[in-house]
């Protein structure tokens, strides 16, 4: 169990020109689990919650915003010689309460996504080769089914020293600020998805030392990007 609170203000702020503007970041974060083992494997059942303020002023504006996350997941892994198999359940739900002054309409009022997922996983690693299949498939309340998926093989070359690919796919929907951030949330946005390839080499000697060169190339469609339109600050699709 741990829990972290911090707390930090920036004047003037990255996102402005304007010297007057400040930013006001508050967060509180959790997390708690229960390890469970048994013959048929590892269980473990954790819980996460994080609350987040952000406050930005630039005369005569005042905008807020209040979010919660609460993430309650089930975890399953089981090793059997060379193999390895682990899945994971879980639920996310983000609630979120914001507004600003004067009122610049689009306001954060209670506004709430929700998801449910299940990630599982499987590893198998011989003498000289190691190889990782994972996958994701997600109910996401604002976009859907989402399905996402990685690989990833290495072969030792020589002792401790491995070649390796790795490809995935990957996912990312907006957040609530960036929705309904007021002023300049944007309801419209469309969802991330993107591939992501990557060539390594990777050092590893015992289960402490280990050191990994990378060429890695990323795809992004529809990349969200904050960007000042007409001197406000808003998220856009590009």
């Amino acid at each position: 169990m741990w829990w972290q609170y911090s707390d930090r203000q920036s004047a003037p702020t990255l996102i402005s020109a304007d010297d007057d503007a400040t930013q006001v970041d508050k967060m509180l974060t959790g997390f708690v689990d229960w390890n469970i083992r048994s013959e048929v494997g590892r269980f473990k059942l954790g819980y996460f919650y994080q609350y987040t303020h952000l406050e930005y002023s630039n005369p005569p504006l005042l905008s807020y915003t209040e979010t919660q996350t609460h993430i309650t997941q089930i975890d399953y892994k089981r090793s059997k010689g060379r193999h390895e198999f682990a899945t994971i359940l879980q639920w996310k739900s983000d609630q979120g309460l914001g507004d600003s002054d004067p009122p610049q309409g689009g306001a954060l009022s209670h506004n709430g996504i929700w998801s449910v997922s299940q990630q599982m996983l499987y590893k198998w690693n011989s003498d000289r080769l190691m190889f990782s299949l994972q996958g994701r498939y997600e109910r996401h309340s604002e976009v859907g089914w989402i399905g996402t998926y990685r690989a990833d093989v290495g072969l030792e070359v020589v002792s401790d020293l491995y070649l390796g690919l790795f490809h995935g796919k990957n996912f990312r929907t907006p957040t609530l600020n960036e929705r309904y951030w007021s002023p300049g949330g944007n309801p419209s946005l469309r969802s991330e998805t993107g591939f992501e390839t990557e060539f390594y080499l990777k050092y590893i000697r015992g289960e402490s030392v280990g050191t990994q060169l990378s060429i890695y190339q990323f795809n992004i469609s529809d990349l969200i990007l904050w960007r000042n339109v007409e001197n406000i600050w808003s998220p856009l699709n590009v």
